[in-house]
């Protein structure tokens, strides 16, 4: 047999055998470049090595910083608590250990936001300085030291904190910073950025703030992100990133962070008009306010990365010119790169790549490579690969859900093993727009295509420029190098030169560079719940890929689809059997409630329904109902059962003065907690409301909350109660309910203990004491 004879046994002749060869090894080269691409452009945005104990002592050395960790997150710390007493005295003594002159500032804080009721604390901040008080302005850093009541707090906030005193003592071990530096362990954080209120407020410090550097967790790993600086940001960046070894961060998160209603420590600074940056990681959301946020969850690569920003922004970052007059656009790139810009350049290059899009439109409809029919159909394609691949990933997603009973057990809704689903939800969006691209190609050229997807792209840069400058990196860059790769593809043809697949790689290098980390980020941030809108960025980016596609599709066009989704309901699987809980825990939640008005107690919780634990104190008679004596601001219901009484001291309220002006009334009252709860809320209520009201000498909005009845947390409750002033706008009765709260279930009652797999939801009022008692005045 000849070779000519082999060449058209099946229709093909001998060349074209061998360029559809070139061809597909072409495409899988191209392929594995950009899965490549992808993966090293999440791990190098990783944390960096953990510095081993032998570190040189002017460094860094997580080895080091975290002894302070396994020291701190034995045990909850709750404000008010004794653990976050003991918590505050570790700090203290460190602190002294290495030289400095520690202070405590102890003061009564309020936040006035988000309520009623309002939230208000007897706060004790630990703040020590370098320095002598120069001319210039100073750096603080910051972390805060209690936890949420029902968390060690290893990672929030104990690796800001271990951070912090590892930068202390490196400071003092090498060359002096470039000016002052503060450090502030605030407390309250949890309940209402109560320790930062404080600080600004009152602390003669305060003033002498040039910059503030925040370190915060909501996770378990991962690289330390600077999430968020303040307006004007443009010296900040250039110092973080002239200091910082390996900084990892986006001008496109902090235009989301601003949007939402997400508070830290940093936001009161913000808003003392001091200059600023946030750092946190996110990894490993179900450990975050929970029982396993303990020491051995703790990354030691993530407080490595932690500890470089803070001593290296402390020693080299200019504290007095930290607040500028605009802002950079940055992101990270593959190994290492961070590139910056000023954000007024957003618009000229995003303005610039649209008219380069124009001047490649008109050539390619001036040469017949393109009509305007199918690039309108470019457009259109590209909406719709972005909208049903969202749709399908939502959809996949809801489905998948129920599929695990235990998803409504685990922390914050998000699936232990989460991972995977998010590998899956990926997948099935390639698969979607591979597949749908298939059947555009039946439609309009692959040009045409690209074309349509390009001319979207540009218009929605100069939007996204104008309106989101710090996002504008995401379209601009991408849509320039695709433009670039395109013009080479309208000037080469369909010839298949090594010219051709080197246009191909650049236009999709960038793509993948920035949407993959993105990806990964926004699953982890916002969780599963939110992966469509991780994937609707993607799914557009087909509309710059139509090329890259049509040469992945080769003579198998759907083997791409197909692939991606098999390997996609795969991962859901393997999801499935990640996502059991093997040795991590359940949640679940109950309190105990004590009505001394009534002499009766309850059983509550927060449960959909009882489980294995919770069962032993809600058994047949348990119902939903709401439980106003408890929660007199609330509307919703609770699973509730009769307890058995406990013998537990009522709070108190003492009437001190009475004054009356005409139809109004001033009251002024001792509230007290003869049990020492770390917690008292209080309740009331007078006909048309208030008019004043103050606590612990702090004024506090009288606005109220529906039948005008006003109300306010008080944290870290003072031993000898406080003074509480109302001032009505009738003469008549007032109503006045105080529920003292304290961590833990009361002590004789017989509980079985929660067992080792199961663990407290993240909750105020998980695991906790409720004693409530009204007084009419």
């Amino acid at each position: 047999m000849t070779l000519a004879h082999i060449g058209v046994s099946d229709g093909v002749t001998a060349p074209e055998a061998r360029r559809e060869g070139t061809e597909a090894r072409g495409a899988l080269w191209l392929l594995l470049l950009l899965a490549a691409t992808g993966f090293f452009a999440i791990s190098t945005q990783g944390p960096p090595a953990a510095a081993p104990a032998t570190a040189p002592p002017p460094d860094f050395s997580a080895a080091r910083a975290v002894r302070h960790v396994r020291a701190l997150s034995q045990r909850p710390r709750p404000i008010g608590s004794a653990e976050c007493a003991a918590a505050r005295e570790y700090i203290v003594a460190e602190l002294s250990a290495l030289g400095y002159e520690p202070r405590v500032q102890t003061a009564a804080a309020l936040n006035p936001e988000h309520g009623p009721p309002y939230r208000a604390a007897t706060v004790r901040n630990v703040v020590a300085r370098l320095g002598a008080g120069g001319a210039g302005k100073a750096t603080l850093l910051a972390a805060h030291y209690d936890s949420a009541p029902t968390a060690p707090g290893a990672n929030d906030d104990g690796v800001g904190v271990a951070a912090l005193l590892e930068t202390a003592r490196a400071l003092k071990s090498g060359a002096p910073p470039r000016g002052d530096v503060i450090f502030l362990f605030t407390e309250g954080e949890e309940v209402g950025l109560l320790g930062a209120r404080a600080f600004v407020a009152g602390h003669e410090w305060a003033r002498d703030v040039g910059v503030a550097l925040n370190f915060e967790a909501r996770g378990a790993g991962g690289p330390a992100i600077m999430f968020e600086a303040s307006d004007g940001n443009a010296p900040l960046i250039d110092g973080l990133a002239a200091a910082a070894p390996h900084p990892v961060a986006n001008s496109l998160s902090q235009e989301v962070y601003r949007r939402m209603p997400n508070d830290t420590d940093l936001t009161v600074f913000k808003k003392a008009g001091v200059a600023g940056m946030n750092f946190a990681h996110i990894e490993g959301l179900t450990r975050y306010h929970t029982a396993a946020d303990d020491a051995g969850s703790v990354s030691e690569r993530t407080l490595q990365h932690h500890g470089d920003y803070a001593l290296s922004l402390a020693r080299r970052l200019d504290a007095s010119g930290a607040r500028g007059s605009a802002d950079d656009v940055y992101f990270n790139l593959p190994g290492g790169l961070f590139v910056r810009y000023g954000a007024w350049l957003a618009v000229p290059l995003a303005v610039a790549a649209a008219l380069l899009c124009a001047v490649l439109l008109f050539a390619g409809l001036r040469r017949g490579r393109l009509s305007a029919a199918g690039v309108a159909f470019g457009v259109l394609a590209t909406v719709v690969s972005a909208a049903v691949s969202a749709a399908v990933v939502w959809g996949v997603w809801r489905l998948a859900r129920p599929l695990h009973r235990g998803f409504d057990s685990t922390p914050w809704g998000d699936p232990y093993g989460g991972g995977l689903y998010a590998a899956a939800l990926a997948l099935l969006a390639l698969a979607v727009v591979a597949a749908l691209y298939n059947l555009f190609r039946r439609r309009a050229s692959t040009e045409n295509l690209a074309a349509g997807g390009m001319l979207l792209w540009a218009l929605l840069a100069v939007v996204v420029a104008v309106l989101v400058p710090g996002g504008s990196y995401l379209l601009t860059w991408p849509l320039l190098f695709a433009l670039a790769a395109w013009a080479v593809l309208l000037w080469v043809g369909e010839a298949k030169s090594g010219l051709r697949w080197a246009a191909l790689a650049v236009g999709a290098v960038p793509v993948v560079a920035l949407f993959v980390p993105l990806l990964k980020q926004v699953v982890e941030a916002l969780t599963l719940d939110a992966a469509w809108i991780a994937v609707l960025p993607l799914a557009l980016a087909a509309g710059l890929l139509a090329p890259q596609l049509q040469e992945f599709a080769g003579q198998r066009p759907w083997l791409l689809p197909a692939a991606s989704a098999g390997l996609g309901v795969a991962l859901i699987v393997g999801g499935l059997a990640a996502a059991a809980y093997g040795g991590r825990r359940k949640m679940n939640s109950v309190f105990y409630g004590l009505n001394a008005d009534a002499g009766r107690s309850v059983w509550g919780s927060g449960d959909a329904a009882p489980d294995g634990w919770t069962s032993q104190f809600f058994g047949g008679g348990a119902g939903r109902r709401q439980l106003k004596e408890f929660f007199p601001m609330e509307g919703g219901e609770y699973l509730a059962a009769d307890a058995p009484a406990a013998q537990l001291a009522a709070p108190e309220v003492t009437l001190l003065e009475e004054t009356r002006e005409g139809e109004t009334r001033r009251l002024r009252l001792r509230v007290t907690s003869p049990r020492g709860a770390p917690l008292v809320a209080i309740y009331a209520g007078a006909e048309g409301g208030f008019l004043a009201a103050s606590v612990g000498g702090v004024e506090v909005p009288a606005a109220s909350k529906g039948a005008g009845v006003w109300g306010l947390r008080y944290y870290a409750f003072p031993r000898e109660g406080v003074e509480l002033t109302l001032r009505t706008k009738s003469a008549g009765a007032v109503r006045v309910r105080v529920n003292d709260v304290s961590y833990g279930l009361p002590e004789g009652l017989n509980v079985r203990p929660r067992p080792a797999d199961m663990m407290p939801a993240p909750s105020a009022f998980g695991d906790a004491t409720l004693v409530t008692k009204s007084f009419t005045l």
